[in-house]
């Protein structure tokens, strides 16, 4: 059930002047961690080029090296217990496949061909065998390969969603479902798909499970209302008692994984799924710190005009809201850029204001104009950042 998932995350509509259009909501920080086995470095997704590419860094934060550069989505990175190889899923093939590669980004090879969505990879101890997600059956269930592609087994076969399988050390696999009604909760089976049992008995979803090293318990996201909204993340023994609260914050924290001795925990923390940052914590949750950075993005979040479209004669008055989707405040001197013509002649601006991310533009529609069009933006300048939102409308 991590449902970040792939790719472009849903549709959402946005309001524009005098009517609506649909646009693409992407993630815009870093997450998806991953450790690699001795601890010294943390594989992760970045969305810095658009799409998700999978990134290295030290595991204080410093010495990124980007180990994937093509046109479509990579993400999911998982190491291979011998710190050799890390499988990851991409999208390059036309849909999401899981592939493999040298620790240092070279010698990428695909594992799986499947027109339906494979992701979500994750090596057995031994190194000798991938569990992963896959959709190719009509829902979510968990299948397991060998290391090279070879010998495909289906461990799952339920009506319902099986997702985000975990080795633990003892060679049984922990992973999400909802197999017992909404909501999704964590169970385990033995390597080859039998002795299902249940975990946790909650009323919330529960996603995103990581074996501990010493396999006595098993960390989780808890979502505190929609799936991509408030989570936090917990840590129960596997025979369902011991629960604890490992992180809380104002948004959402996502993605946890224990260090190989268990020590420490890396995670996600954002105010919300579309700007998380990779943490590093004690496996009791104290002593975050955060790994990564990203910069500020502004995007228009809501725009109305009045009247709804513009009229002949009249004052036509627009407005948009301005926020950085990371959470921050708007920095930087602070200016309304209003723009707007009919057959080419710019129209006046009456007046234009701002306060804080809230724009507002006014123009003199002329009285000749009506069966024309009136084409412009109105945007917001921050010190170096600047973020518009065009029209092109018919005059009453």
């Amino acid at each position: 059930m991590r449902r970040r998932r792939i790719l472009l995350l849903p549709l959402a509509a946005t309001a524009l002047l005098g009517g609506t259009a649909d646009s693409a909501i992407t993630v815009l920080g870093n997450d998806a961690p991953a450790w690699s086995p001795d601890a010294t470095q943390v594989a992760f997704t970045a969305f810095r080029h658009g799409l998700g590419e999978i990134y290295v860094m030290n595991v204080d934060g410093s010495g990124e090296r980007r180990l994937t550069r093509n046109a479509a989505h990579d993400d999911h990175a998982a190491w291979s217990p011998d710190g050799r190889r890390v499988a990851f899923v991409s999208m390059r093939a036309g849909n999401a496949e899981i592939y493999v590669m040298n620790a240092d980004g070279t010698g990428q090879t695909r594992l799986t061909r499947d027109p339906r969505s494979d992701y979500l990879p994750a090596w057995s101890t031994d190194g000798s065998r991938i569990a992963w997600r896959s959709d190719r059956d009509g829902n979510a269930e968990i299948y397991v390969m060998n290391a090279d592609g070879t010998d495909v087994r289906r461990l799952t076969n339920d009506q319902r969603a099986d997702t985000a399988p975990d080795w633990g050390p003892g060679g049984q696999i922990v992973f999400a479902s909802n197999r017992a009604g909404i909501p999704f909760n964590i169970y385990v089976m033995d390597a080859d798909g039998t002795n299902v049992r249940r975990v946790t008995t909650s009323q919330q979803n529960q996603d995103q499970p990581d074996w501990s090293p010493r396999g006595d318990e098993v960390v989780f996201v808890e979502h505190r209302d929609a799936a991509l909204g408030q989570a936090d993340i917990f840590a129960m023994r596997l025979d369902g008692t011991g629960r604890r609260r490992v992180t809380e914050s104002e948004g959402r924290d996502d993605w946890p994984v224990f260090s190989p001795d268990g020590a420490r925990l890396l995670f996600t923390r954002g105010l919300s799924f579309r700007t998380p940052e990779i943490f590093v914590a004690n496996a009791d949750g104290s002593r975050a710190r955060r790994l990564t950075t990203s910069g500020p993005k502004l995007e228009v979040t809501d725009a109305s005009a009045t009247p709804e479209y513009p009229v002949a004669g009249r004052r036509w008055t627009t407005e948009i809201v301005v926020e950085d989707v990371r959470g921050a405040p708007l920095v930087g001197k602070l200016a309304a850029v209003c723009r707007a013509s009919i057959g080419g002649a710019s129209i006046r601006v009456v007046s234009r204001r701002v306060d804080q991310g809230l724009v507002r533009c006014a123009w003199s529609i002329p009285r000749n104009a009506r069966g024309k069009r009136i084409v412009g933006s109105i945007g917001l300048r921050a010190g170096r950042l600047a973020v518009s939102l065009p029209f092109a409308l018919p005059v009453a």
